[in-house]
């Protein structure tokens, strides 16, 4: 009996040693294994993908940041990337997408949970806060944070006027193109040594 208490408060002590220096860690973006996607809809039924590059970013306690731009958009055609950036998004004018926010709660590792997060996104000199469920992988070494399901951002969250969308259309044929888009990310962070 002594030695299952004993087993118990060492257990105890070293999981609470454990989540201390997990949660006092920083954690940094891995460019290389996080991604931002975007999917765009033109005609009403045609969806084409869109992969995000070079996010960057960090989290320490609860509160994370996370910062990519438009220039690293891919779409698997050259021409609607220069596009997208040049017409759409005015990339040379608004470089970056800014993200702030909080974990609801302390990510305690190892564990994996759902929670909705709180974020405020800034982009085109506006600021929106936006709740996205996310999944949430945490341990030692890693914490993976990932869309539940995809979120729809819209052009007049960010105030895009509505003249780049018309724009854009013009250059592909007058073809109709919806102002919103499903939004979804796998980002993971790699504590710090």
């Amino acid at each position: 009996m002594k030695y299952l208490i004993l087993s118990l408060i060492l257990s105890i002590t070293n999981n609470l040693l454990y989540a201390k220096d997990t949660i006092e860690k920083n954690y940094t973006i891995d460019s290389a294994l996080s991604n931002i996607n975007i999917t765009t809809i033109k005609k009403s039924y045609i969806v084409e993908n869109a992969n995000i590059s070079n996010v960057t970013g960090s989290f320490k306690d609860k509160v994370f940041s996370v910062s990519f731009g438009f220039q690293n958009i891919d779409t698997g055609v050259s021409i609607r990337n220069e596009r997208l950036n040049e017409v759409y998004f005015m990339s040379k004018l608004y470089p970056s997408v800014e993200i702030k926010g909080m974990f609801s709660e302390p990510l305690i590792a190892p564990s994996i949970s759902t929670m909705t997060i709180q974020t405020n996104i800034s982009f085109y000199n506006q600021s929106k806060t936006i709740d996205i469920p996310v999944i949430i992988s945490h341990n030692l070494e890693y914490t993976t944070v990932s869309t539940v399901n995809p979120v729809i951002i819209k052009a007049e969250d960010f105030n895009i006027p509505s003249i780049n969308l018309e724009k854009l259309s013009e250059l592909v044929g007058n073809i109709a193109i919806s102002d919103q888009v499903p939004v979804t990310f796998n980002l993971v962070f790699k504590r710090e040594k």
